[in-house]
């Protein structure tokens, strides 16, 4: 799993991020990270992450709420 996020380019230049890539590695770590379905990752609210306790408040199917923990990160 790790070759496969590391192979996402998230460098533009030496001086900066390309936001774009960025944003799609981000997904793909939440998404590896969580176990949540695409549709409940994209709605994520910065809000709903409590990033102390690494644990977010997913709206799933059916607008049923439910508390999901992250695994250690990737890199």
């Amino acid at each position: 799993m790790q070759q496969f996020v590391a192979a996402i380019p998230i460098h533009k230049s030496q001086r900066g991020f390309d936001l774009k890539w960025l944003c799609f590695r981000t997904l793909v770590e939440v998404l590896l990270g969580t176990g949540v379905r695409i549709s409940e990752g994209l709605s994520l609210k910065r809000t709903s992450v409590n990033f102390q306790t690494g644990e977010a408040t997913i709206v799933g199917k059916g607008n049923k709420e439910r508390v999901q923990s992250a695994v250690a990160q990737l890199d």
